[in-house]
């Protein structure tokens, strides 16, 4: 089995963050004491996951996978000393992709929502399973 690994994440709403609404164009002025950190608002990182997801399976079917699944695991971690969510989601398919083009597309799917949910980073890797 092949797979392919996308790490997600988004702070950890605590009193020293604030929630921006993506779509408003307005800006939230927080006070001196508190942390100025953007969170994604819960429909934001569905949106997010989504769309990951979405990018995952494309890449399976254009990888002409006949069988694949995305699995979505969710933890806690740390990014620049900031406490996060993150989310894993796996995309497990059957082929080794055929062509070079699935992932020059999934790469720019990623970078593109990375930046549209104004992130620092997505992470991404490529594998192979072994079953022992």
């Amino acid at each position: 089995m092949h797979t392919v690994t996308v790490t997600i994440g988004r702070n950890v709403p605590t009193p020293a963050t604030f929630t921006q609404d993506l779509n408003d164009l307005t800006y939230t002025v927080v006070g001196p004491a508190l942390q100025e950190t953007l969170v994604l608002t819960d429909s934001a990182w569905a949106g997010f996951t989504e769309l990951v997801t979405d990018a995952l399976t494309n890449y399976a079917q254009d990888s002409h996978a006949t069988e694949y699944w995305v699995e979505t695991h969710d933890g806690l971690g740390v990014w620049e000393g900031v406490p996060e969510q993150s989310r894993k989601l796996t995309l497990l398919f059957d082929v080794p992709p055929a062509l070079q083009s699935p992932t020059i597309d999934l790469l720019i799917t990623l970078t593109s929502a990375r930046s549209g949910y104004y992130q620092d980073a997505v992470a991404v890797s490529f594998g192979d399973s072994t079953l022992v």
